[in-house]
């Protein structure tokens, strides 16, 4: 079955001090209106009020009471700030994690699944104004989202990225080249985007880190990705289940890539 891309993993740590002060000064400028009230729903996460590295001990210096207690504080605090952001940019599902020194390590936006009914809810500019300006994510997941090909020009400066996702989403993948600068990136999800076509997978940039692809049901994939996909000679996974890839082109990938796990093939 396809990957939801929706990973269902727990908080980990994430920080929004940085994307309440310092970074915020460094990237793109959200609107000025979402980011005050923002930050009035975060008060205490700026930089100055943020403990420095030395306030208090690391996990491995707790006793297990505390290592407990304060890893239940993170997941709290975690919950709240998304809680916070989700009612700040009127979205439905929204998540962050923090690291322990206060900056963001990962942020998943998508929609609420509900059995047999799913809302697809538009990306608004504001939301993708305050994600581009969060600078240090490394893992960002916009999943089940009707979002814009043109949208994703402010999220270029997110070049700590090492996950991404835009599964289930309605781009064309001419947009992906707007993370050209991500050269840590190792894993890229874009199952179930029905739109991605052979003309925007020729536009990805080449992700030297890359390891793992996934284009599973993404029917207007075929044959003429091929040339693209071999120029990524560090795959270790690559999912093109239920695209337009033909025997032939099967047997070129399987021969290019005799170390990937490699999954091909169509429903009948």
């Amino acid at each position: 079955k396809a990957n939801s891309g929706w990973a269902v993993g727990g908080f980990v740590s994430l920080v929004f001090a940085c994307c309440l002060s310092g970074c915020n000064k460094q990237a793109a400028e959200p609107d000025s209106g979402n980011q005050e009230a923002f930050s009035d729903s975060t008060e205490g996460l700026s930089g100055e009020n943020a403990s420095s590295p030395n306030s208090k001990p690391t996990l491995q210096e707790m006793t297990p009471e505390q290592r407990m207690k304060s890893i239940s504080d993170g997941f709290k605090r975690e919950a709240e700030i998304s809680k916070k952001l989700a009612t700040q940019f009127n979205f439905p599902k929204l998540e962050v994690g923090l690291r322990d020194d206060e900056t963001i390590r990962f942020l998943r936006a998508g929609s609420i699944l509900d059995g047999q009914t799913s809302v697809f809810p538009e990306v608004k500019d504001d939301l993708m104004e305050f994600i581009g300006s969060q600078v240090q994510i490394t893992e960002l997941a916009m999943v089940h989202l009707n979002i814009a090909d043109a949208q994703l020009i402010k999220l270029k400066g997110l070049i700590q990225l090492e996950s991404l996702s835009f599964s289930y989403s309605n781009i064309t993948g001419h947009g992906i080249s707007a993370f050209a600068e991500c050269d840590k990136l190792r894993s890229l999800g874009l199952g179930g985007c029905q739109n991605l076509t052979d003309d925007g997978v020729a536009q990805f940039p080449l992700f030297e880190s890359l390891t793992d692809l996934s284009m599973i049901g993404c029917p207007k994939v075929s044959d003429k990705s091929i040339e693209k996909l071999l120029t990524y000679k560090n795959l270790k996974k690559l999912n093109l289940y239920n695209t337009a890839i033909s025997d032939s082109g099967s047997e070129t990938l399987k021969s290019a890539f005799p170390d990937c796990k490699i999954v091909l093939g169509r429903d009948n």
